[in-house]
Protein backbone atom coordinates (compact mmCIF):
# COMPACT_ATOMS: atom_id res chain seq x y z
CA UNK A 1 0.00 0.00 0.00
CA UNK A 2 0.94 3.59 -0.36
CA UNK A 3 1.64 6.30 2.26
CA UNK A 4 -1.58 8.21 1.07
CA UNK A 5 -3.79 5.11 2.06
CA UNK A 6 -1.82 3.76 4.94
CA UNK A 7 1.56 1.52 5.36
CA UNK A 8 1.35 1.03 8.90
CA UNK A 9 4.39 2.60 9.10
CA UNK A 10 2.69 5.78 10.78
CA UNK A 11 2.87 7.50 7.52
CA UNK A 12 -0.60 8.07 7.47
CA UNK A 13 -0.67 9.69 10.55
CA UNK A 14 2.61 11.88 9.36
CA UNK A 15 0.62 12.75 6.54
CA UNK A 16 -1.92 14.00 8.56
CA UNK A 17 -0.05 16.07 10.70
CA UNK A 18 1.24 17.63 7.40
CA UNK A 19 -2.07 18.22 6.13
CA UNK A 20 -3.13 20.09 9.15
CA UNK A 21 0.02 22.09 9.52
CA UNK A 22 -0.80 22.96 5.53
CA UNK A 23 -4.59 23.68 6.68
CA UNK A 24 -3.04 25.85 9.78
CA UNK A 25 -0.29 27.67 7.83
CA UNK A 26 -3.35 29.11 5.48
CA UNK A 27 -4.21 30.66 8.65
CA UNK A 28 -1.12 31.49 10.00
CA UNK A 29 1.72 29.69 10.43
CA UNK A 30 4.86 31.51 12.79
CA UNK A 31 6.59 32.48 15.21
CA UNK A 32 5.02 34.69 18.44
CA UNK A 33 1.65 34.16 17.46
CA UNK A 34 -0.68 35.46 20.50
CA UNK A 35 -3.59 34.45 21.94
CA UNK A 36 -5.87 36.58 20.37
CA UNK A 37 -5.06 35.44 17.16
CA UNK A 38 -3.46 38.72 15.97
CA UNK A 39 -0.60 38.10 13.54
CA UNK A 40 3.28 39.39 14.96
CA UNK A 41 6.36 37.88 14.10
CA UNK A 42 7.24 36.04 10.91
CA UNK A 43 4.53 34.28 9.30
CA UNK A 44 3.33 32.77 6.20
CA UNK A 45 0.25 33.56 5.14
CA UNK A 46 -2.74 32.59 2.35
CA UNK A 47 -5.26 34.98 1.76
CA UNK A 48 -8.66 33.50 0.54
CA UNK A 49 -8.16 34.70 -2.96
CA UNK A 50 -4.94 32.28 -3.03
CA UNK A 51 -2.43 35.65 -3.13
CA UNK A 52 0.50 34.25 0.10
CA UNK A 53 2.56 37.06 1.70
CA UNK A 54 6.04 35.37 3.85
CA UNK A 55 7.22 37.70 6.02
CA UNK A 56 6.91 39.72 8.95
CA UNK A 57 3.63 40.88 11.20
CA UNK A 58 3.48 43.69 13.60
CA UNK A 59 -0.02 43.90 15.00
CA UNK A 60 -1.53 42.00 12.10
CA UNK A 61 -0.23 43.72 9.61
CA UNK A 62 2.63 42.98 7.41
CA UNK A 63 5.19 45.45 8.37
CA UNK A 64 8.88 45.01 7.98
CA UNK A 65 10.69 42.29 5.63
CA UNK A 66 8.66 40.27 3.22
CA UNK A 67 7.54 38.59 0.02
CA UNK A 68 4.12 39.09 -1.25
CA UNK A 69 3.10 36.38 -3.96
CA UNK A 70 0.31 37.48 -6.40
CA UNK A 71 -1.71 34.18 -7.36
CA UNK A 72 -1.57 35.89 -11.02
CA UNK A 73 2.90 34.99 -10.55
CA UNK A 74 3.47 38.86 -9.86
CA UNK A 75 5.97 39.22 -6.93
CA UNK A 76 6.71 41.96 -5.28
CA UNK A 77 10.32 41.50 -2.38
CA UNK A 78 10.58 44.17 -0.10
CA UNK A 79 9.89 46.07 2.78
CA UNK A 80 6.15 46.53 4.38
CA UNK A 81 4.74 49.13 6.68
CA UNK A 82 1.30 49.67 8.12
CA UNK A 83 -0.01 46.65 5.76
CA UNK A 84 1.47 48.34 2.73
CA UNK A 85 4.66 48.69 0.57
CA UNK A 86 6.87 51.09 2.20
CA UNK A 87 10.50 51.35 1.52
CA UNK A 88 12.99 49.47 -0.59
CA UNK A 89 11.67 46.69 -2.81
CA UNK A 90 11.31 45.18 -6.00
CA UNK A 91 8.11 43.76 -7.63
CA UNK A 92 8.30 41.46 -10.78
CA UNK A 93 5.84 41.31 -13.33
CA UNK A 94 6.13 38.50 -16.14
CA UNK A 95 9.68 40.04 -17.66
CA UNK A 96 9.56 43.40 -16.39
CA UNK A 97 10.45 44.78 -12.78
CA UNK A 98 10.95 47.79 -10.90
CA UNK A 99 14.03 48.01 -8.28
CA UNK A 100 13.87 51.48 -5.72
CA UNK A 101 12.08 53.07 -3.23
CA UNK A 102 7.78 52.20 -2.59
CA UNK A 103 5.74 54.98 -0.46
CA UNK A 104 1.86 54.15 1.05
CA UNK A 105 1.71 50.91 -1.67
CA UNK A 106 3.36 52.80 -4.67
CA UNK A 107 6.47 53.32 -6.42
CA UNK A 108 8.30 56.41 -5.29
CA UNK A 109 11.25 57.69 -7.36
CA UNK A 110 12.65 56.79 -10.16
CA UNK A 111 13.47 53.29 -9.38
CA UNK A 112 15.54 50.78 -12.20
Amino acid sequence: MDSKSGNGNGNEIEKDNVKRETDQTQLQKGQNESQSNIKNGFIIYEFANGDKYEGSWKNDLMHGKGTYLWRNGRKYEGEFKGGKKSGFGIKFIRNEFYIGEWNNDMQNGKGK
